[in-house]
């Protein structure tokens, strides 16, 4: 593996000491604005090349490290993309995280923040022990690489870290707490102190070890503080709030005299925060499907990371198609692990009571509308297309905090998730437009009721879910080159290939090989077209008399889509 590290000072020679110790072949390229640094790095071993300039570092790497200060992260890292290959990733090292994600959309970057440090400064204090066993934030863009993401994760757990995905916002809320309030609190004290003791000449003989130990990181290095409060200011500013409010609350007490209560929760607090995830604990395997588009991974360990699941590891393996993929992820700690009745709801989920072939990927729906045999007139999707095939259809919901979203139905007819399952039995409408994917004579015992809603207990979290503090847009459009032919087939809810391009005047046919009814539509100024029911076998003919950029898409399984590029 060859490694570009930019900024040869602790941190990044920790890495390269760290990548020569623990990654076999590991070759660490570094470069930095003092040629002695990097004559100095090379001789203590922390890299393998001195490289004259940012391209000569790129050259080939595998992994690039932006070790700037906060405030020159930006830069560098845009500088490390423009000279970086399309199969290099790019990570950073810094303590904040919103700014630079902010200013960075390349799909080749993660931000990263090893929780690793020293009260020293420079290459020559770097140690290859230095992030065993700390914990390794990782910030991937919403579409960032997952084959990028998995090479990045794997080096962390080789050199002894523990990679934590957290999206950018909570990753600095967090840091502003853990990290940069303590050097704040430290300064104020420190500064309070010296004012209050400036009398007594022998001041600083006369403080005691918790003293020393409360302000050891009062005035840190002035320059990389300074860019990293004004990095996170806003979350800054949000937990001093926070912390005046608990202080208050501490004066209320002292005048009280009730103070027994709380200096025991303070004591059991940091030993509870001091104890979580400590070596030992049991590692479990998780394998899942995961649709084969951009951003997957990244989307997967994000949500995991809310949750609060630490994966050690993971692997990526692309089906053969490539349309879909496998994701190995061990989990660590038995807490995280499902109860045996909540994996036998589970079997029973992807299994014998066939929930997983409407309730799909990380939603748990696939977007598309079935009739599942409610009773009532209520004709749903089929008065919107004009569509006897779409009557009483309806959009499956996601089951994602389902324990909050009672009653349930479109209508919300079934008051909880043991009536569901009593009409997925016995209370189906028998009507010719009823889904192909819904099971059909179901029979569930007791048992079998119990571990299913076991089961969909887990998909509701433990908080109540809170909105980001940012909305960012996702982009829409095809994501693979265009294919140059004119037919298509459609086949598990999905067009093959998705993304196509014709000459102007050209014909389409798409080929019905799914199992499902379908109803191919373009909405376009240009091109107004409605297929109507296509039924399984059938062939629907397209012809595009315009240029430009077209999107087809199925009326019933919308998120069937299908990009077609005419050229002039």
């Amino acid at each position: 593996m060859r490694i570009a590290v930019l900024g040869v000072g602790l941190i990044g020679g920790s890495l390269g000491l760290a990548a020569r110790e623990h990654v076999e072949d590991a070759e660490v390229a570094g470069f930095g604005r003092d040629p002695s640094r990097l004559r100095r790095a090379l001789e203590l071993g922390a890299i393998t090349h001195a490289a004259a300039s940012v391209e000569e570092a790129l050259e080939g790497a595998d992994l690039c490290f932006a070790c700037a200060p906060v405030g020159a992260l930006p830069e560098q890292v845009q500088v490390a993309l423009d000279a970086a290959g399309a199969d290099t990733l790019v990570t950073d090292v810094g303590s904040t995280k919103g700014e630079l994600l902010r200013l960075i959309d390349d799909a080749r970057f993660v931000g990263g923040h090893p929780i690793a440090g020293a009260e020293t400064a420079g290459v020559e204090h770097a140690r290859a022990d230095l992030f065993e066993g700390a914990v390794w934030y990782l910030t991937p863009l919403p579409h960032s690489q997952g084959l990028l993401y998995e090479r990045l994760h794997r080096f962390v757990v080789d050199i002894g870290a523990r990679p934590v995905a957290l999206d950018a916002d909570t990753h600095d809320r967090l840091v502003a707490v853990f990290s940069h309030l303590p050097h704040v609190l430290a300064n104020v004290l420190a500064s309070q102190a010296a004012t209050r003791l400036s009398d007594h000449g022998e001041a600083l003989r006369q403080v005691g070890p918790s003293f020393r130990d409360m302000t050891r990181v009062a005035g840190a290095n002035t320059a990389m503080w300074s860019d990293i409060y004004r990095s996170n200011r806003h979350a800054i500013v949000e937990e001093i709030r926070a912390f005046r409010a608990e202080l208050e609350e501490v004066e209320r007490r002292l005048d009280s005299g009730d103070v027994a209560g709380w200096n025991d929760r303070a004591r059991e607090d940091r030993r509870e925060l001091l104890e979580t995830g400590a070596e030992g604990e049991a590692v479990h395997e998780l394998l899942l499907t995961v649709p084969n588009r951009p951003g997957i991974v990244a989307q997967v360990a994000l949500e995991l990371g809310r949750a609060g699941v630490n994966i050690v590891d993971l692997a990526l393996a692309p089906a053969v198609d490539m349309r879909s993929g496998a994701m190995t992820l061990w989990i660590a700690g038995d807490e995280q692990a499902l109860s045996a009745s909540e994996i036998a709801g589970f079997r029973l989920f992807t299994g014998k009571a066939q929930c997983a072939n409407c309730h799909s990927g990380f939603a748990f729906t696939d977007y598309a509308f079935h009739d599942i045999g409610l009773p009532g007139d209520d004709r749903g999707r089929g008065a919107v297309l004009r569509l006897e095939a779409a009557e009483h259809a309806f959009k499956t919901p996601g089951l994602r905090e389902i324990g909050r979203s009672a009653p349930y139905m479109h209508d919300g007819s079934l008051a909880t998730l043991e009536d569901v399952l009593r009409h997925y039995v016995s209370g189906i409408v028998d009507r010719p437009t009823i889904s192909k994917d819904l099971a059909r004579g179901l029979e569930l015992s007791d048992r079998e009721r119990a571990d299913l809603i076991a089961f969909l207990g887990t998909l509701t979290s433990a908080r109540e879910p809170a909105l980001p503090d940012e909305i960012v847009p996702v982009k829409i459009g095809p994501t693979t080159p265009a294919a140059h032919v004119s037919t298509v087939s459609q086949d598990d809810k999905a067009f093959h290939p998705t993304h196509i391009a014709l000459p102007r005047g050209g014909r389409l046919w798409i080929v019905n090989n799914d199992t499902r009814t379908h109803n191919v539509r373009v909405f376009d100024p240009a091109l107004d077209f409605d297929s109507g029911a296509q039924e399984p076998g059938e062939t629907v003919e397209i012809a595009f008399p315009a240029t430009g950029s077209f999107l087809v898409f199925c009326g019933i399984h919308p998120k069937m889509e299908l990009y077609v590029d005419v050229a002039p």
